[in-house]
């Protein structure tokens, strides 16, 4: 009975055992099994994801700048401080071979700065692109592409490459570039219309033109290199150059204008201005070009301008196009609420104007002699307020502290005659007022793109 009990206990014991083996083998093999399906589940997802909901991206090149930048340096001015970004794409990818950044000019001031090969380079902006919007345009927050959206694509001659580029024609369209302007003409239509942009895409595509809380060391004290100035004898003073600050110290029923002039120092001046010497040319105001540091990317061989404007240098610093397309921006801080204040952009010797009532708040727009609408803003006591006053796309827009005061801006039809510029031009901006009791400061110009 001993012998058989304990042959009878040994085989349940060896039965258990082996089940409790079967169910860690099947519990192992269960668990292989989860770790393989969550595997393919995981890549499953990042197909959709990468394919159908969003992808990321690296921006390799300065194509789409400012909107979105390239690999790139930025730089500090030597001379004036201010802060600009200087394409260095080829750096990695330069034809036929990559390329060190040396060099690159200040769009501000146009001093070139050098030994930018010891300084380091960015990469470019990283973005996620969202697919559903285009895919499903039918759900809640999606779309068809729209004018002047940012998208991606692949080009048909190149499908292996995707393309970042901001959409300016639809299916169906003819596009026209005039004078920077992008004209469109929909399938069976017989003209050409312009084409504006909405006030946030109008924002992004902004390059600045001068700062004038950056001023360049090299013109302190040269009275005759200050952008701006008044056009009255005794009339608007600046009390602190570090913000700009100009304020009129003999009032008058009398307009008194503080007037901006595009004084861009040549490469022979500025040899003579940084040698503390007098240039032999005197300074004299010129048009504003869509010159931009961003395109000013130079090999320590083509750095020398002065005496090698030729080929990458000759592309580097003559960016010759006009821009009439502009937006001041400047700080007022009202002492009273009575008087007026405006602000004036000339475009092909036309100027455009808003003018403020300080008293009523009301501003008045015109155009030369037109007047295109009066509007409400917040500017009915003291206190210090940010204003911005564009022209671009044939429209004038105002805004108070950020905030638009007419809308998406008041259009004007100009005709078809294209602008030319005229010495007026040369003189582009202004802002003044009578019997001011106000100061102006943080002068900011920009074009647009």
């Amino acid at each position: 009975m001993g012998r058989t009990a304990t042959a009878t206990a040994t085989t349940k014991t060896s039965t258990a055992s082996s089940a409790a083996t079967r169910r860690v083998e099947f519990r192992a093999q269960e668990g292989h099994r989860e770790t393989v399906e969550a595997i393919i589940v995981a890549l499953i997802l990042a197909l959709v994801v990468r394919g159908f909901e969003a992808q990321a991206f690296v921006i390799p090149t300065g194509s789409m700048a400012p909107t979105l930048m390239g690999r790139h340096k930025e730089v500090t001015c030597p001379q004036c401080g201010f802060v600009y970004a200087v394409n260095a794409s080829e750096e990695v990818e330069g034809s036929p071979y990559p390329r060190q950044v040396y060099a690159g000019t200040c769009v501000n001031c146009r001093f070139q700065a050098t030994r930018l090969d010891d300084a380091p380079s960015f990469k470019g902006d990283r973005i996620l692109v969202s697919m559903f919007p285009y895919d499903l345009p039918f759900l809640p927050g999606a779309s068809t592409p729209e004018r002047w959206d940012v998208v991606v694509f692949r080009y048909p001659e190149e499908p292996e490459v995707s393309y970042i580029k901001r959409l300016v024609g639809l299916p169906g369209e003819t596009i026209r570039i005039y004078h920077g302007d992008v004209y469109v003409k929909s399938k069976g239509a017989d003209d050409f219309k312009l084409q504006r942009k909405t006030l946030a895409h109008q924002a992004a595509m902004q390059i600045p033109v001068y700062d004038d809380r950056h001023r360049p060391r090299a013109t302190a004290g040269r009275d005759e290199w200050t952008r701006w100035k008044p056009e009255t004898p005794g009339g608007w003073k600046i009390v602190e150059p570090s913000v700009s600050t100009y304020r009129c110290d003999q009032p008058t029923s009398e307009w008194v204008d503080l007037r901006y002039q595009h004084l861009v120092p040549d490469l022979e001046q500025w040899d003579a201005l940084i040698s503390d010497r007098t240039p032999s040319r005197r300074a004299r105001p010129t048009l504003i070009t869509d010159f931009y540091s961003y395109n000013t990317n130079l090999t320590a061989e083509a750095a020398d301008l002065p005496r090698q404007l030729r080929g990458d240098s000759e592309n580097a610093w003559l960016q010759p196009h006009w821009v009439g397309d502009l937006t001041l921006s400047a700080s007022v801080e009202v002492a009273s609420a009575a008087g007026e204040l405006k602000l004036e952009l000339i475009k092909g010797g036309v100027a455009h104007r808003s003018v403020i009532d300080l008293a009523t708040g009301k501003a008045q727009l015109t155009r030369g002699d037109e007047a295109l609408g009066e509007f409400e803003t917040k500017l009915t006591k003291p206190g210090r307020y940010r204003l911005e006053f564009a022209n671009v796309d044939d429209r004038l827009t105002l805004s108070v502290d950020g905030r638009s005061v007419v809308g998406e801006g008041i259009e004007f039809d100009r005709g078809e005659a294209p602008p030319v510029p005229t010495e007026a031009d040369l003189a582009p901006a202004a802002a003044g007022a009578p019997n001011p009791t106000l100061a102006l400061s943080d002068h900011f110009f920009k074009t647009d793109i």
